[in-house]
């Protein structure tokens, strides 16, 4: 009987009878029936498995042997001793283990069992059994790694006249790549130009940058099915296109989910 402190970690009472053996009186030559009888407490913990059958585990308790005897002239004693175990179990099916282990006690003695062991309640699964603790990092949901992705998106800006991915665009659209593949939607990659030069030259303009990011992204893992390039030219500025600096922001990147 045991009860599970996490995934990893269980404390366990057991009791067994390992039967009775024949111990002769070297002096008497009379045969004695000695049984044993164990009750024992310890605490064990997962210390590997694989993803499919194997825990392996390992741990440390305390153990109170009573050996008994009919024959009135046998010495009853009760010992108690600390012990280390180690062991693995097998899973047969979900909640049911096959369970080879070998204990070792301060008494200089040892035994190995083999047995089967079922877990009861909301702890029987394998995974929640034998995994070994990992602090696990909370992530946010697809959708809030894509609002995410569309705020970098507004850091992508290109230098005049020019459809090439710069350093800074790099970094944002590797990122990209990664978030995309973590969704089933498909993406309009949109570029942008500044208003100076023919509307006409601004659109084709917009239409490069925009087909340079889908290429990198999906040169970098996305499906191209995934993704369509769309220029804008000067439409829908962010900000003024009266300073530099208000126009190095209107030559941005965004999109759209489809």
């Amino acid at each position: 009987m045991g009860y599970k402190l996490s995934p990893s970690v269980a404390v366990q009472i057991n009791y067994n009878d390992l039967g009775s053996a024949s111990i002769k009186n070297s002096i008497t030559q009379q045969k004695v029936d000695v049984g044993y009888k164990v009750f024992s407490a310890d605490v064990r913990k997962t210390v590997w498995q694989d993803q499919d059958r194997w825990a392996v585990f390992a741990g440390a308790g305390i153990d109170h042997l009573n050996k008994y005897s009919s024959d009135a002239s046998y010495s009853k004693a009760n010992n108690v001793a600390l012990k280390l175990l180690a062991g693995a179990d097998y899973t047969l099916q979900p909640g049911l283990y096959l369970r080879p282990q070998v204990e070792t006690f301060s008494t200089h003695t040892a035994y190995f069992s083999v047995g089967l062991v079922k877990y009861l309640g909301t702890w029987n699964k394998i995974a929640a059994l034998t995994s070994i603790a990992q602090p696990v990092a909370k992530q946010p949901e697809p959708e809030k790694k894509v609002a995410a992705l569309k705020s970098s998106f507004s850091d992508i800006t290109f230098e005049t006249n020019s459809a090439k991915i710069t350093p800074a665009a790099a970094k944002i659209l590797d990122n990209a790549t990664q978030i995309i593949n973590q969704t089933n939607q498909k993406f309009e990659i949109q570029a942008y130009t500044d208003n100076r030069g023919r509307e006409a030259y601004n659109l084709a303009l917009s239409q490069k940058r925009a087909q340079s990011m889908v290429d990198y992204l999906v040169a970098h893992g996305v499906s191209a099915n995934r993704l369509t390039a769309k220029g804008y030219g000067s439409a829908n500025p962010i900000a003024d296109n009266v300073t530099e600096e208000g126009r190095t922001q209107n030559r941005r990147a965004t999109f759209q989910l489809k």
